[in-house]
């Protein structure tokens, strides 16, 4: 396509992280780390006002690992990350396929993805497994689609959201052929299970 606007598009991005890890007896272990970014994003049009912008957050991580067993953990995880629309997403010209029915825009002022995620998850063997995830955003671009009023012409676009929240849970359990082949007895017999064979299950929500 043949650009209408001369758009200009600058990212620099400076970070810094720390990290430390630590044993308390065999049950349980424990790290926390912590990451400076400075982002620096800056949006061009010419004839336009100054649309640069700084970002300076401090982005702390922690987990821990309780072993109920040598075969069975209980993990916790927390952290806070950013991401950044990629160029494309504030470009303000039309970009890719479009006919006179539908188009697809860039938002020049759309922000920074921020995420706060927690995850709670129960493991054994590293295989069965059980979590809990909760996720926060501050701010959050998401896909769009809209149509003027009077108007045939579906836009596609991105805009930034506030506060979106979400709950997921998650549970994979690995069935052995095994199983299938001998019934329930399979279990009882000497297993290696790096050489066994499984058919997953997986749900979620």
């Amino acid at each position: 396509y043949n650009a209408a606007l001369d758009f200009n598009f600058r990212e620099d991005n400076l970070a810094g992280y720390v990290e430390m890890k630590k044993g308390f007896g065999k049950k349980f272990s424990a790290g926390a780390g912590l990451r400076a970014e400075n982002y620096t994003l800056n949006p061009e049009l010419p004839a336009a006002q100054s649309m640069k912008k700084n970002y300076f957050n401090l982005f702390p991580s922690f987990n821990a690992i309780y072993r109920i067993t040598s075969d069975i953990n209980l993990i916790a995880t927390y952290s806070r990350n950013i991401s950044i629309p990629s160029s494309s997403q504030f470009d303000p010209n039309n970009s890719g396929y479009y006919d006179s029915y539908n188009t697809e825009v860039g938002n020049i002022m759309l922000k920074p993805n921020f995420y706060n995620n927690i995850e709670v998850k129960f493991s054994v063997l590293e295989y069965l497994q059980l979590s809990a995830n909760y996720s926060h955003s501050q701010s959050l671009n998401l896909f769009e689609l809209s149509v003027q009023p009077n108007s045939l012409q579906t836009v596609q676009t991105f805009k930034t959201y506030y506060n979106v929240s979400s709950l997921t849970y998650f549970f994979s359990l690995p069935v052995p052929f095994g199983i299938f082949r001998e019934g329930m007895k399979y279990l009882n017999s000497a297993i290696n299970i790096d050489k066994i064979n499984f058919l997953y299950l997986y749900t979620s929500r």
